[in-house]
């Protein structure tokens, strides 16, 4: 596709085990949308992306991928992300809640105790609609 020895892309390294986005993108070329993927590092990326959306491009679907420290399994995962939300621990220290298709919740903290209800000032970043067809919407801000 690409010729003799070519590629898109060749790879991707992450210095530390920690949750990203994937994210499908239509965009618009020469009068028709096109899917791309985007791998997305972190909430501000998505979020970036969400508010980037116009009439020539639209996030069709997010997901986020996972370490297994995180959802508690024996791998990493790759879910659709339902709703993005981030709150405060009792060290003023921010704290992403992700719930993902299923209903399991994630948090992205390794210490002891932390819980979805022991955070403060959680605001709500991303949420999902119930149709596949619709577009995602913007994100609420952070």
């Amino acid at each position: 596709m690409f010729g003799d020895g070519l590629a898109h892309w060749h790879g991707v390294s992450r210095a530390l085990s920690t949750h990203w986005y994937h994210l499908t993108v239509k965009r618009m070329v020469e009068g028709r949308f096109v899917n791309s993927e985007e791998m997305l590092n972190d909430e501000a990326r998505l979020v970036e992306a969400l508010r980037a959306q116009d009439e020539s491009v639209k996030v069709a679907e997010v997901r986020v991928v996972t370490p297994s420290w995180m959802n508690k399994d024996s791998d990493w995962k790759m879910q659709k992300l339902i709703s993005l939300s981030m709150g405060y621990n009792k060290a003023k220290v921010a704290v992403c809640i992700l719930k993902v298709e299923g209903g399991e919740v994630y948090i992205d903290s390794h210490e002891p105790g932390v819980s979805v209800e022991s955070l403060t000032n959680v605001k709500e970043l991303y949420r999902s609609r119930p149709c596949n067809d619709e577009a995602v919407p913007k994100s609420r801000g952070i």
